[in-house]
């Protein structure tokens, strides 16, 4: 039986049709009701504000297939869970900012990094390979008239006679840490690409998923820089959507969208409008691949087709 105190704090939330209700002696039963009703039709006229980023400088085109993806799936699951919002925080900002931004909730909904243990233990991992391996294989970028040489490299110590640029926030700087490589650390995104220029180092391994256009957004500040032709590393990797702990409703309305994409066809079909052209002009059958091992993938990985299954090598 509810106190005094009780009845008073209810009368008090609820408009006055139903402190008539109640003081008409209305059953409990039919108060409940209409408390449930008026609370079950505010959470369907709110809107889920989802607040994503900006990407780590103005050129950083990979943004785009990122944000597409998280609008379809919160198209996707509007019947559910009603309507949304999409915020741009307009902060640049790297993979470890972006981690530290979520556990905040308030400057930013989630971010996209591949999966890593300790990246699992701060955030909600949403279990959908995004890419669909895409992402392993990573085409070295050089300066321009040193493609040649390095396109000759036939095993991983040969090309550890070579320094590499990595930024320390990126899954594959470990890696290749691990591997034996001489890393030159390339913290600052905008930047890399110049300091390859000015001889910090000699290579950048980057993805198939965003290689080339980062070579048609760099501005040459000597001669430029080259694809090295034939060969390619393979890397394992897995890439992800991570959703702030502290937004578990946004978690399980984009969790459902991920799921119903990868199972629809939606989520094939970005990845072939963003990267087919990349893995066609890649040409990956034909290169000389150089596999970097490593154990840094958490143990429960679902399954992520193979490159040859997937339609962008059509």
């Amino acid at each position: 039986m509810l106190s005094r105190n009780k009845l008073i704090s209810w009368k008090l939330l609820v408009p006055l049709t139903f402190n008539q209700l109640f003081l008409k002696g209305s059953s409990l039963l039919t108060c409940i009701g209409v408390l449930f009703l008026i609370a079950t039709t505010a959470q369907v006229n709110a809107k889920d504000r989802v607040i994503v980023n900006v990407g780590e400088s103005p050129d950083d085109s990979r943004i785009f297939f990122k944000n597409e993806l998280v609008k379809l799936a919160l198209e996707l699951t509007k019947e559910r869970y009603g309507e949304y919002e999409i915020v741009e925080n307009t902060q640049r900002m790297n993979i470890s900012r972006a981690f530290r931004e979520l556990e905040k909730s308030n400057s930013l909904t989630l971010t996209f990094a591949h999966t890593r243990e300790e990246l699992e233990k701060n955030a909600l991992a949403i279990r959908v390979p995004l890419r669909r391996g895409i992402d392993s294989y990573r085409l070295l970028v050089v300066r321009k008239g040193e493609e040649i040489a390095l396109s000759k490299i036939k095993t991983i110590e040969e090309l550890k006679q070579y320094k590499v640029g990595l930024s320390p926030n990126w899954s594959t700087y470990k890696i290749m840490q691990k591997n034996g490589f001489e890393i030159v650390d390339a913290s600052i995104y905008s930047a890399m690409f110049l300091m390859l220029e000015r001889e910090r180092f000699d290579f950048v391994p980057r993805a198939l998923n965003e290689v080339y256009d980062e070579m048609e957004h760099h501005q040459a500040e000597k001669d430029g820089l080259a694809i090295v032709p034939d060969i390619a590393l393979y890397i394992p990797s897995v890439s992800y959507m991570f959703v702030s702990p502290n937004e578990p409703r946004i978690y399980q309305r984009l969790n459902s969208g991920l799921h119903a994409m990868s199972i629809n066809g939606q989520l094939q079909n970005l990845i072939d409008k963003y990267y087919k052209d990349s893995v066609q002009k890649a040409n990956i059958q034909n290169r000389r691949i150089i596999s970097v091992e490593h154990s840094e993938i958490p143990l429960f990985v679902p399954h992520e087709p193979l490159l040859d299954e997937c339609n962008c090598t059509k």
